[in-house]
């Protein structure tokens, strides 16, 4: 059955950024060509040429108490803040929509802030509460839907460069399958010091601002927020909201290449560029401007291009920009920050120019307005993101509502055709039923001194009086004094996958990059396949993945942050890219060939069944 597609529009936008601090403003620095990419006061010390765009200035957060603010990390405000403002200018006040109005926050690094005096060695102004309110990947949903009033449940995708590009399309999802009316799309990204030695560490930074497809290769990482407010078209109107833009349709892909390197043939950008288009029964012929990834790289650079030669004919007279010459490479927050800036200037019949356009290289020959805006009147426009992992998204849009015809798609119905799971009752699905239906417990003691204490994440690294005596007093204030001397003495229930061997039931496992959470998650996914009956190989574009955790690759992360200290500069770039909270999907969809849909949500204890969900909606049709 042919079940037509509902439009999406934009009623509301929030914005901050190094160079500017709301909606308002970002327009005026863009129409003025300001480039907010400069010295970093903060990472100099640290990195020898290091450029950043950052948020430099003091930052006002409306309606929040000051003792509030101090327990959160500026993931959390910073969304807040830019989601306030597209509440606002949405005309979103009553309770009676925020009761119905979902949430989705697209972010590569949460839950950062609070263990920062220890990689910095800052310990005096370490804060334990602080770490319990803001300390987790999932803490920025869960706290902004509650400080905005959102009812209508939260999502918190976690898919690195594409987070906010992933989110703006799973709002399109929310609103398609009639869960929301509206839903609020939030991109948050502060810029922290894992991940700025991460990218050093690759020798992706350029020490001047970045000049994409042009001049000396490099990229300038920046931080900032951004949010849309997303609604169906019916009900916009009904309530007399003022439409900005419309989202014509959206897609995602996986390059099943490389942990951190783009495809050199570019398939997973042209698959997800072509899925896009047909999604909007769009040629491409019909789009008008293209808003780029443009990172500056060198890799990213020519990969992209190499793609949109493939797969638009008259690229040649298409304008392609990249508006992170402006702002910086914003990781999470990047895609949702560059579609604003479309949305800004585009009905003023101006292109954003690339910013510090000088010689092209010799493998990015399009036009890519150079440093000054181009005047046209674009209908129909095309803004695309590309992240470590190979994760690809899409999007298509108009600032002219409208202007595309809704498309129809053919609704299905959808089935569970093979399952797999590992837990400590066994590494696969018939273990653990024998293990249930015998009544056993596969669980055991242990005490919390010894292997629970040894194994505990940061273990070693918070031996510093200042660290130890705020836990203390934190384990104070909830526990009386005779209980907190016994905490390390007591025994805790653990049900641990023990004495694993993956390759007893794993064809292809490279142990190099394998943790223990990429090797659970490939076994359970190995399972379902074999149940199903699906050899990936043959036909890997199209099978999607979508993965759903709460705490990501922690082993990882652990290494990673120890390798930081003494000596940031000297981090292992091994670790970094398997320390990003996608690098789970990332190491599935590489061994297995996993080339359709991928996204990967970070919500918490119900990331899994959210994850299910999701996909049972996306793999209706639309």
């Amino acid at each position: 059955m042919q079940t037509q597609r509902k439009r999406v529009v934009v009623t509301g936008m929030g914005h901050m950024s190094s160079i500017a601090d709301n909606v308002d403003e970002f327009k005026e620095a863009l129409l003025n060509k300001v480039c907010g990419i400069q010295p970093s006061e903060h990472y100099q010390p640290w990195f020898d040429g290091a450029n950043a765009s950052e948020v430099l200035r003091e930052v006002v957060y409306e309606d929040l108490p000051a003792e509030l603010a101090e327990l959160l990390d500026k993931a959390a405000l910073w969304a807040y803040k830019v989601g306030h403002e597209a509440l606002k200018r949405a005309n979103a006040a009553s309770a009676e929509l925020r009761a119905k109005t979902g949430l989705i926050i697209g972010i590569s690094s949460a839950g950062t802030e609070a263990y920062m005096p220890i990689l910095e060695e800052n310990y005096e102004i370490f804060s334990l509460r602080k770490m319990v309110v803001s300390g987790s990947f999932a803490s920025p949903s869960a706290i902004v839907s509650a400080l905005l009033g959102l009812k209508g449940g939260f999502e918190l995708v976690a898919t690195a460069c594409t987070a906010s590009t992933n989110a703006i399309g799973m709002g399109f999802d929310q609103i398609q399958n009639g869960k929301n009316p509206a839903v609020l799309v939030i991109g948050t990204e502060p810029l922290y010091l894992p991940t700025f030695a991460g990218f050093y560490a690759l020798h992706a930074m350029k020490r001047s601002p970045a000049s994409p497809f042009s001049g000396e290769p490099g990229m300038s990482i920046g931080e900032g927020a951004g949010a849309l407010m997303l609604e169906e078209y019916e009900h916009a109107v009904a309530r007399g909201a003022t439409i900005y833009a419309e989202i014509v349709s959206y897609a995602t892909s996986g390059d099943a290449y490389h942990e951190t390197a783009p495809d050199p043939r570019a398939e997973g950008a042209v698959q997800v560029m072509r899925s896009a288009l047909n999604n909007a029964g769009l040629q491409p012929h019909d789009i008008q401007y293209i808003n780029a990834h443009g990172t500056g790289t060198d890799a990213n650079d020519r990969s992209e291009t190499l793609a949109m030669k493939k797969v638009f004919p008259t690229i040649a007279n298409i304008p392609v920009s990249s508006t992170k010459a402006y702002v910086g490479h914003n990781i999470g927050s990047a895609g949702i920050i560059e579609l604003i800036a479309c949305y800004l200037t585009l009905p003023e019949k101006k292109i954003l120019p690339t910013l510090n356009f000088t010689v092209p290289r010799p493998t990015c020959d399009l036009n890519y307005v150079p440093n000054e805006f181009q005047s046209a009147d674009v209908g129909v426009f095309m803004k695309n993101n590309y992240a470590f992992g190979g994760n690809n998204c899409c999007i298509i849009s108009s600032t002219r509502s409208g202007i595309v015809p809704a498309t129809s798609y053919e609704s299905k119905r959808v089935g569970i055709t093979g399952m797999g799971a590992v837990a400590s009752a066994g590494h696969d699905i018939g273990e653990i039923f024998e293990v249930v239906w015998s009544g056993k417990s596969s669980g055991r003691k242990v005490r919390l001194t010894g292997e629970v204490e040894e194994s505990h994440s940061f273990a070693g690294l918070v031996d510093h009086p200042s660290v130890r005596n705020e836990v203390k007093r934190h384990l104070l204030s909830i526990f009386s004094p005779e209980v907190v001397e016994t905490l390390g003495d007591r025994e805790i229930w653990v049900h641990a996958v023990d004495d694993l061997d993956p390759r007893k039931y794993l064809r292809r496992f490279d142990e190099r990059k394998a943790n223990p959470i990429c090797t659970f998650a490939l076994l359970a996914l190995t399972q379902a396949l074999k149940g199903a009956n699906r050899k990936i190989r043959r036909d890997g574009h199209d099978l999607g993945l979508v993965l759903g955790m709460a705490k990501g690759p922690r082993t990882t992360v652990e290494t990673y942050m120890r390798s930081m200290i003494p000596e940031p500069t000297k981090v292992r770039t091994s670790e970094f890219p398997g320390a990003l909270m996608n690098a789970i999907a990332t190491f599935c969809s590489i061994t297995e060939g996993i080339k359709g849909y991928n996204t990967t949500l970070a919500t918490g204890n119900n990331a899994a069944f959210g994850a299910l969900g999701y996909l049972a909606g996306h793999g209706r049709g639309y």
